[in-house]
């Protein structure tokens, strides 16, 4: 699956397609954020946290790109409004999915959506210590589609 970017045309038909999406959102001061061993990213995980423009939570301590998980956390809804009034403008997971793996109703993705904040999917965190970076992430343009491949590189 890989690292990729849900436009908001993926869950709605009236939504922005990956080319009208804001390439500002995907570049600047990031934090990664360890979530290993939480059930799930909600408010108590981001209390006392200054975050910057872009959220990347790190929920596997060891990533394999050969196996899907169909386990992890998600956003709450008030994790999702702390991250709204904080700014937010980019979240991203190293889950497959910002919703549950059998989510039929995509209710993260609306609400990130609702929130003005873009998702990235399926990252390469495993690495990466928890802590303040540049991420350089931008999807490859494709004007129509609802979705795109992410190349993310996170520099300190």
């Amino acid at each position: 699956m890989g690292t990729h970017v849900d436009a908001p045309f993926h869950y709605d038909d009236a939504g922005a397609r990956v080319g009208e999406l804001d390439v500002e959102a995907f570049v600047g001061p990031c934090i990664v954020i360890d979530a290993v061993g939480r059930a799930a990213l909600d408010e108590a995980l981001l209390a006392n946290v200054r975050l910057p423009p872009r959220v990347l939570f790190r929920t596997e301590a060891r990533n394999d790109p050969e196996v899907i998980r169909r386990e992890f956390p998600t956003l709450t809804r008030g994790a999702v409004a702390l991250l709204r009034d904080a700014g937010v403008r980019l979240v991203g997971v190293d889950a497959p999915s910002v919703d549950s793996f059998d989510s039929e109703t995509l209710e993260v993705h609306h609400a990130l959506h609702r929130a003005g904040i873009v998702n990235v999917e399926n990252l390469a965190l495993a690495g990466a210590p928890a802590g303040h970076y540049e991420l350089l992430a931008a999807p490859v343009r494709w004007m129509d589609m609802d979705a795109a491949p992410v190349r993310a590189l996170l520099r300190t």
